[in-house]
């Protein structure tokens, strides 16, 4: 959050970010890239060369950096709106923001991946078969999960959680903020709260998929533990309830099919402790990290189709000076073309984004979640949820 009030956006300059958290985001999107990479066959020298550990780690594991994401998000986003009190005005701000933040870098990329598919078409000699009306609705408003439509890209079906986690979030200060004016007791302004911190448990404790498919509540206990890390560094909250979370995620991760639950606990864990210790701010952030950091939602959008039309490329760079170059040639071009993306169309839809406002501060009232809110007698703290 900057020093005006404003409610900062990802990735904007370093100075209203906690750039631990600004270089996180940055490694996760590399991670999801690497993970594409191998998806697409061109990491052989790697897996023959490298320990098995290694190389799972960095490939084949590189889907969990979408665990790594949702945590970041709910970090980020609780600060976003840390000390707000948020009315059905102010949610509509807060949703104005995020639709300048996130949709025309989301839209444009949905044009390359289609203009990507049409490319290819032509070139092998095929019929154009470009996806339907209604696919490209339903992406166009974030609802292609919950209506199990195929995805212009793999990517894109996260967007339609994180949009589901942003507008639950703002509305559960919403509805607090109304019980506050309406002069309820502590104990029911907490009750959505608590809805919430219970939900996140019982989501850890059985893992994705139980829900809805598509709905936030699959996923809601990792970006939730971001929540929860930085209210106990920021808000006074409950360290304890992140240490239990995560270690209801990591007693369960082996019951997840996908690699998900491990990274997204410890992701949580090391921001506690990094906010304890340094409160997210390294002394030293390499500019390479915080670079990645600031392009690291282009990065992800845009990866994909650039690493399809650069495979037959990397692949003659395969054959003729071997897989390390193959795959050091597809990173440049993911990382040159994200920037590029970054500069023409994400820089300026977070400037626009910058020019909102969200909502008057909070007067202190109830406490956070945390052992306050589950043992209503025990002290309360000051600062808001």
């Amino acid at each position: 959050m900057t020093s005006d009030g404003k409610l900062s956006a990802a990735p904007a300059p370093v100075r209203e970010h906690f750039n631990i958290v600004h270089m996180l985001r940055g490694v996760a999107a590399l991670w999801v890239v690497l993970f594409h990479i191998h998806s697409l066959a061109l990491t052989w020298y790697f897996r023959e060369s490298w320990p098995e550990p290694l190389y799972r780690l960095v490939f084949e594991f590189g889907r969990g950096g979408i665990a790594v994401f949702f945590v970041l998000s709910g970090c980020v986003i609780a600060q976003s709106l840390h000390g707000k009190t948020l009315d059905w005005r102010g949610l509509g701000q807060f949703a104005v923001r995020r639709s300048l933040r996130l949709d025309p870098p989301y839209f444009a990329s949905i044009a390359l991946a289609l203009a990507v598919t049409a490319a290819f078409a032509v070139l092998q000699g095929r019929p154009v078969a470009l996806p339907g009306i209604g696919v490209i609705a339903a992406h166009l408003v974030y609802l292609q999960e919950l209506l199990r439509m195929e995805p212009i890209s793999v990517v894109f079906w996260t967007l339609t959680y994180e949009i589901q986690f942003y507008l639950v979030f703002a509305l559960l200060l919403v509805l607090r903020s109304a019980l506050e004016r309406r002069g309820a007791p502590a104990l029911i302004i907490r009750l959505p709260e608590i809805a919430a911190l219970l939900l996140a448990f019982y989501g850890a404790a059985v893992g994705p998929g139980w829900a809805l498919y598509g709905l936030f509540a699959n996923y809601w206990y990792a970006f939730f533990l971001g929540v929860l890390v930085q209210r106990a560094v920021i808000a006074g909250g409950s360290r304890v309830l992140v240490l239990l979370l995560a270690a209801v995620m990591l007693a369960t991760a082996h019951r997840t099919a996908e690699v998900f639950n491990t990274p997204a606990a410890l992701t949580g864990l090391a921001l506690l402790a990094a906010g304890i210790v340094w409160r997210f701010q390294a002394a030293r952030a390499p500019r390479t990290l915080m670079g990645l950091g600031t392009i690291s939602y282009s990065l992800y959008l845009t990866h994909y189709p650039v690493l399809l039309v650069s495979l037959k490329p990397a692949f003659d760079v395969r054959e003729a000076v071997g897989s390390v170059l193959a795959v050091a040639f597809q990173l440049a071009c993911v990382l040159a073309a994200a920037l590029a993306f970054w500069w023409a169309i994400e820089r300026p839809s977070q400037r626009w984004a910058q020019r909102f406002k969200i909502g008057p501060a909070r007067r202190p009232s109830a406490a956070p979640i945390s052992e306050a809110a589950i043992a209503p007698n025990a002290r309360a703290s000051e600062a808001g949820f």
